[in-house]
């Protein structure tokens, strides 16, 4: 009586660490899969630069350097000529970047998306807004 009660205490122990063995892992593998970039101190929820479509066009702008083909080609047609009179200097000065952390995009009532961008370089924070792939808006 004693071994068969000594044998099912091993067998069930047995079963369940092969049990937790394998939610353990199928728990980790999906949280790898899911997982969370951390909360940036200034912009909040970080998000990975391939995390949309605007985060892939606005990573791809930063990335270059300022210039008139870059107003040409990131910018709104409507934005372009504000931006080249109230920004340029400041655009000059920081672009290319290429460390940066962005932000989570919030989605606007004009079906636009804001994305912050802290620029690590010089802790700067730039707000964007982008429709249809293209700056509209730039804040500091």
């Amino acid at each position: 009586m004693k071994k068969l009660v000594f044998f099912l205490i091993l067998l069930s122990l047995v079963l369940f660490e092969g049990f937790c063995e394998s939610d353990l892992q199928s728990f980790l593998s999906s949280q790898h899969s899911n997982s969370v970039l951390p909360i940036d101190k200034t912009i909040g929820q970080t998000a990975d630069a391939e995390n949309s479509e605007a985060h892939k066009a606005l990573a791809k702008a930063l990335g270059q350097e300022y210039s008139f083909e870059w107003l040409e080609s990131y910018l709104a047609p409507s934005f372009r000529e504000t931006a080249a009179n109230i920004w340029s200097e400041k655009l000059s000065s920081l672009l290319p970047a290429t460390e940066f952390v962005m932000s989570l995009g919030k989605a606007n009532a004009d079906s636009s998306i804001s994305i912050s961008v802290r620029l690590l370089a010089t802790d700067t924070v730039v707000h964007f807004a982008l429709k249809d792939g293209l700056i509209e808006a730039i804040g500091f």
